[in-house]
């Protein structure tokens, strides 16, 4: 299946740098607008189309039933079925035929009760419509969610969070408004063929002129379709330009009203904001020329009708009256057509853009392995590692090994490549040489969503969610209930401030923890590592912003956790230097030094970590 896409140029690059293959590029010839929206309505995911269809064919039959019925009706009432046309003659019998005695009150009874069936029908294929496009949003945002979770996290890291924030808000929102308006697109246009049907049976010769003048206006007006299009497209990318930048602005807010930069900031800020009203106000002028116009070649187009009516095809009082409702009716849904498709065409883009991010997301899914999780039973090797990245090396021929239910300590200076091989312990980079063995099996191999279960992460970098304390711990695990929340904090030394919040574990912790202070913020995310007991727990710099005290405290209850699950720390806290059983030098991307951390009680390797510490 081939998707539309809005490709960023610097998106496409980026793919190339980071080896992955890009989206697929939209097919050189040009793809019918038509059979775009009508592919939205058959492909969106969570759709219903077949159902909807039925429902928006049972209303137009219906609603046409009603208006045919008032041909035999005006005929009975005006003079007779003797004096009625052909048309009305044919209606009549099709009724007796069915068994309905052609009566005043009979046809009344079958117009009304078509009408009101139609009404019926209608309302419940909108509601029908209505419930299908919050489905179709809803499963839009779970599959872009989905892939997320599954990327090459090398290529997340290198994406503004914005587009992706905007795809799952804005962009799902369009899409699923550009399913509605493809299917009322598709309920006019059945409307509006029963409506000529109708024409038919009571003059060919009407039928074709009303079809002939509704495609006359439909070419005149089609220019305005084509400008609303290009601006919908225009919309998308300058609105996911500008809400990549506002997430970029309210992460960087304090540093910019710090430093008094706010307006130089918001002068950037508005270049965005014009784009986006530039392609804003070109939708409007195409959408009110549309309606303007519209109304305007109606107008002409009716009186048109009647005239030739007049003049040259001479009818009856009842079937001029039927004409004038069936005409009416569809001028009426020519117009009704024309606006919905002009809608439509406006807000397809964003559809085809979040088709486009799936189909990229999923050429660039990490492999996930399908061998069973190891136990973690004798430890992680390290042979002969090296890792690029960005096109850059960070890891040279590094060998090492964590030892099963020890505490390791990996210490250097910034940007020695410490996180690195972390992120090669969490499987989140792949080795460009070399191989990591856990329990003597290859890493590669593991299934390692099954592999991350079993381990416990603090980064340096701590988010917490805008949430009580209870779902920060939990990320919404439901196995983890209140009884291991509350074990988790008291092992992370949390369990004492939580207590004394009015709320207990439901208090919020405002954005990104704003309520609480940094030590509490790296308690309450120790908490959230330790909560399902992992067999391997790794610490990135995750005591830095602790007093020495409580900093000391934390390191104690990691001791008690050895022997009992693996613990990898980066750090250079003295507190886990003392407990550490083994203690690795990194620098420039080389282990340059491993010894015996203080933990492992031998007097020698005490002196030796004294020295390397100095």
């Amino acid at each position: 299946r081939r998707t539309r896409s809005v490709i960023f140029p610097k998106q496409v690059a980026g793919f190339a740098r980071l080896g992955y293959p890009g989206p697929r590029r939209p097919s050189s010839h040009h793809l019918e607008p038509m059979r775009d929206l009508i592919r939205i309505f058959l492909e969106a995911p969570g759709s219903r189309p077949w159902s909807v269809l039925t429902s928006l064919v049972l209303a137009s039959l219906t609603e046409g039933i009603g208006i045919a019925t008032l041909l035999p009706l005006l005929a009975v009432v005006g003079g007779g079925a003797e004096a009625a046309s052909p048309a009305a003659r044919s209606a009549i019998d099709g009724f007796r035929w069915i068994g309905i005695e052609p009566t005043v009150p009979a046809l009344l009874v079958v117009a009304t009760l078509a009408m009101v069936a139609k009404s019926g029908i209608t309302l419940l294929a909108m509601r029908h419509i209505g419930n299908v496009s919050a489905e179709v949003m809803t499963e839009l945002r779970r599959r872009v969610i989905e892939r997320l979770l599954r990327v090459r996290w090398p290529y997340l890291t290198g994406q503004p969070l914005g587009r992706f924030t905007n795809a799952v808000s804005g962009e799902a929102q369009r899409a699923a408004l550009a399913y509605v308006q493809v299917a009322t697109l598709l309920a006019l246009f059945l409307q509006t063929v029963v409506f000529i049907g109708v024409a038919f049976l009571v003059s060919w010769q009407l039928a074709l002129t009303a079809l002939g003048l509704g495609l006359l206006i439909g070419l005149s007006l089609h220019a305005l379709i084509g400008v609303a299009k290009r601006a919908g497209r225009k919309q998308t990318e300058h609105q996911n330009r500008l809400l990549v930048f506002l997430g970029d602005t309210l992460s960087n807010l304090k540093p910019i009203r710090a430093m008094g930069r706010g307006g130089s900031f918001a002068r950037l800020l508005d270049e965005r904001v014009m784009a986006v009203r530039k392609s804003l106000r070109r939708q409007t002028i195409a959408r009110e020329g549309l309606s303007s116009l519209q109304d305007a070649l109606v107008a002409v187009s009716f009186a048109a009708i009647i005239l030739l009516v007049h003049l040259f095809w001479p009818v009856g009082l009842p079937t001029l009256m039927v004409s004038g409702i069936v005409l009416a009716r569809t001028a009426a849904n020519v117009g009704k057509l024309q606006k919905a498709y002009q809608q439509a065409v406006m807000v397809e883009s964003a559809y085809f853009a979040m088709s486009a991010m799936m189909d990229e997301l999923d050429a660039i899914a990490e492999p996930m392995g399908k061998e069973a999780s190891p136990p973690l039973e004798e430890g992680i090797v390290f042979e002969g590692v090296t890792l690029q990245h960005a096109g850059r090396p960070t890891l040279h021929g590094v060998s090492l090994a964590f030892p099963a239910g020890a505490l390791s300590v990996l210490i250097g200076p910034s940007g020695a490549g410490k996180t690195s091989i972390v992120d090669l312990v969490l499987a989140l980079h792949d080795p460009s040489s070399g191989r990591i063995l856990v329990d003597g099996r290859p890493l590669d191999g593991i299934d390692r969503e099954a592999w991350r279960r079993g381990i416990g992460y603090v980064p340096q970098e701590l988010h917490l969610l805008h949430d009580t304390i209870r779902r920060n711990v939990t990320l919404g695990d439901v196995e983890i209930d209140d009884a291991a929340v509350v074990a988790a904090l008291d092992a992370a030394g949390a369990l004492a401030f939580v207590e004394r919040l009015p709320e207990g574990l439901d208090a919020t912790v405002g954005e990104g923890g704003a309520k609480l202070s940094g030590g509490q913020r790296q308690r309450i995310a120790l908490a959230r590592a330790l909560a399902k007991n992992p067999r391997l727990l790794i610490l990135d710099e995750a005591t830095s912003a602790l007093d020495p005290a409580t900093g000391r405290a934390i390191a104690e209850r990691v001791a008690t956790l050895k022997g009992r699950m693996t613990v990898i720390a980066v750090t250079h806290r003295e507190e886990f230097l003392d407990i550490a059983d083994r203690v690795c030098r990194i620098e420039a991307g080389r282990i340059v030094e491993t010894l015996a951390g203080g933990g492992t009680g031998d007097e020698r390797a005490s002196s030796a970590l004294l020295t390397a510490r100095r």
